[in-house]
């Protein structure tokens, strides 16, 4: 059960992270500067962790699956920013209750996995919840 406990302590910090990134978007600096900032100014704070941990060995998939990851990632980070720049967090972070949906399809296709019978309805309640935050926050809803 200690899940619980990352997972909400995870939730704060990137509520936090989005807080201050809205707030830099707002005072001018470009998408592409906090893209630096999240990546490359976290290195020294990530590093000393490298002291802890049992380094495994890195084989050639593990480079490849990090060479079509690494772009996903930045351009997905990019979108995002892009996201929170342009609209009130209110109505862009609900729209991150979709990340399951997509899950749905490609954990089968590149992990192998399938959920079972309570986790679509599951997922499909969260999705609704999102809409209708979204929905209550604007003019109609997301898909207007």
């Amino acid at each position: 059960m200690v899940w619980i406990f990352y997972s909400i302590l995870s939730a704060f910090g990137w509520s936090t992270s989005d807080l201050f990134s809205k707030k830099a978007l707002g005072q001018g600096y470009p998408e592409t500067a906090l893209l630096w900032i999240r990546y490359l100014l976290s290195l020294p704070f990530l590093l000393p962790f490298l002291f802890f941990i049992d380094v495994p060995h890195l084989d050639a998939f593990f480079f490849r699956l990090h060479f079509v990851w690494l772009p996903a990632e930045i351009t997905a980070l990019f979108l995002y920013l892009r996201a929170i720049k342009l609209s009130p967090l209110s109505l862009t972070i609900p729209y991150l209750s979709l990340t399951p949906v997509f899950l749905i399809a490609t954990q089968y296709f590149i992990l192998g996995e399938k959920i079972n019978s309570l986790a679509f309805p599951g997922i499909m309640l969260v999705v609704m919840g999102s809409y209708l935050l979204a929905a209550t926050s604007s003019s109609g809803g997301m898909l207007n």
